[in-house]
C-alpha cells in the first residue's frame, strides 16, 4: 500500500537532492512536487529517461 512521505523523508530526499555529485543543480523537494505534479497531469505518458534529467540537473548533464 502507497504511503506519503513523511516530513523526515521530505528532509532526507531534500538533502540528498542538496548534495547531488560534481556541478549538477538538482532540483529541491518543493521544486520537485510541483514538476512531479506536471508530470502526472500529462495527457501522454512521459517516460522516465525524459522527465528525470531535469530533476537531476537544470542543464540535464550526464
Amino acid at each position: 500500500m502507497a504511503q506519503d512521505l513523511t516530513p523526515q523523508e521530505f528532509d532526507e530526499l531534500d538533502d540528498l537532492l542538496a548534495h547531488t555529485p560534481g556541478d549538477l543543480e538538482a532540483m529541491d523537494v518543493a521544486m520537485l512536487d510541483g514538476y512531479l505534479c506536471g508530470v502526472l497531469v500529462q495527457p501522454d505518458l512521459i517516460s522516465m529517461a525524459d522527465w528525470l534529467p531535469p530533476v537531476l540537473d537544470a542543464e540535464c548533464r550526464p
